[in-house]
């Protein structure tokens, strides 16, 4: 239990850490550096809407659309927290040192995917808001897409914890009862031994 209580604790303190560091790198990076984040993005929506953008000082710009991905599009908070919610949802006490170092780098790459594909979601859907702007200006679009983005984004939470913790739980469940197996099979072998050692 001592253990359990110890590895989840560490774990725990990992992902905070790795959280306050993303945090500082991220808030240091100028908009027109954030090839990382939206760079893919803008690449998705080239596919997604068959536009192509331009690279400019401030990010990427859709002439089309009319509108510039900067950092505002980024995603660069939400990462961190999508992050952090499929790490803590994580038994890291179950697995094997390696297999936890393993897990959590996979939670940090699918976090950032994520990120990528909700936040091409939340610009796609944020499309006819601008259009309605054009057409009724006196409409606050910033608001609008304020509340758009929001809905997205607490959905995304909600169904990427959904799906992460019932993965997490049928692994659970998987190496619980291979331990189980295990600490069986080694007390008949024990017995056995024991007992042709009588006989």
């Amino acid at each position: 239990m001592k253990k359990l209580i110890n590895k989840t604790a560490l774990w725990f303190c990992i992902t905070i850490i790795t959280a306050i560091v993303l945090r500082i790198l991220l808030k240091g990076i100028a908009s027109g550096e954030m090839i990382l984040m939206l760079n893919p993005t803008s690449t998705f929506l080239e596919v997604a809407l068959d536009q192509q953008a331009l690279s400019t000082q401030s990010g990427f710009y859709f002439p089309d659309l009319n509108i510039t991905l900067d950092r505002s599009f980024s995603g660069e908070n939400f990462f961190i927290i999508i992050f952090c919610l499929i790490s803590f949802t994580v038994p890291y006490h179950i697995f094997k040192s390696w297999q936890a170092i393993s897990i959590y780098i996979g939670v940090l790459l699918a976090s950032f995917i994520l990120t990528i594909f909700i936040s091409s979601v939340r610009i796609i859907s944020a499309l006819p808001i601008l259009r309605i702007q054009d057409s009724m200006p006196w409409i606050n679009s910033f608001w609008m897409q304020r509340v758009e983005g929001g809905i997205i984004y607490l959905s995304g939470l909600l169904l990427v914890y959904m799906l992460f913790k019932n993965v997490f739980i049928k692994m659970k469940d998987y190496y619980t009862r291979h331990i189980r197996t295990s600490a069986t099979v080694a007390r008949m072998v024990v017995v056995y031994r024991r007992n042709s050692h009588q006989l």
